[in-house]
């Protein structure tokens, strides 16, 4: 039983520790997968607008995870775009269902409902640093968001990106 609890114990903290170690760069993939994921739940045809550039956290008001609220640090954004018609009720369904996976993700809702009669509206967080953004009508769809804000030098990803251009 006391073996089976300190495993329990050492396997957590391997886990936390293996997530504060997540570099901006893998915070990335991280978002990417989770909206693909989103995409996969919602249906439809999908463009992807991600931005391969780096962001400072503080341009998007997010914390770097650390809970100091100082916004240092390193993340990425994507956005994603569907013009898939549907009708009110199904952007409704839509929202529900991706309210649901963030919520299983850790995340907490700021904001949710019918902004008018105009379609519904989403805004989700967590506690690393991460915005998520989903609305839907009749017309389109788009989901946007930042990476979990991750410690990082923000000139020098960007110069790594820069060389890689070249």
């Amino acid at each position: 039983m006391a073996t089976a609890v300190l495993t329990m114990l050492l396997t957590g903290c391997a886990a936390a520790d293996q997530e504060d170690s997540m570099t901006p760069y893998e915070a990335q993939d991280t978002l990417v997968v989770l909206f693909d994921r989103i995409q996969t739940e919602v249906g439809g045809d999908w463009e992807n607008q991600d931005d391969p550039s780096p962001m400072s956290c503080d341009v998007r008001g997010g914390g770097d995870g650390d809970g100091d609220g100082d916004g240092d640090g390193v993340q990425f954004t994507a956005t994603r775009m569907s013009v898939y018609p549907r009708t009110m009720d199904e952007a409704k369904a839509a929202t529900a269902a991706v309210t649901a996976l963030l919520t299983d993700e850790g995340y907490e809702i700021l904001e949710s409902g019918l902004f008018g009669e105009e379609g519904y509206d989403l805004t989700m967080t967590n506690n690393k640093g991460s915005n998520i953004n989903f609305g839907g009508n009749d017309v389109a769809m788009g989901l946007n968001g930042g990476s979990d804000c991750r410690p990082g030098d923000f000139d020098q990803i960007l110069d790594e990106l820069r060389s890689q251009e070249k």
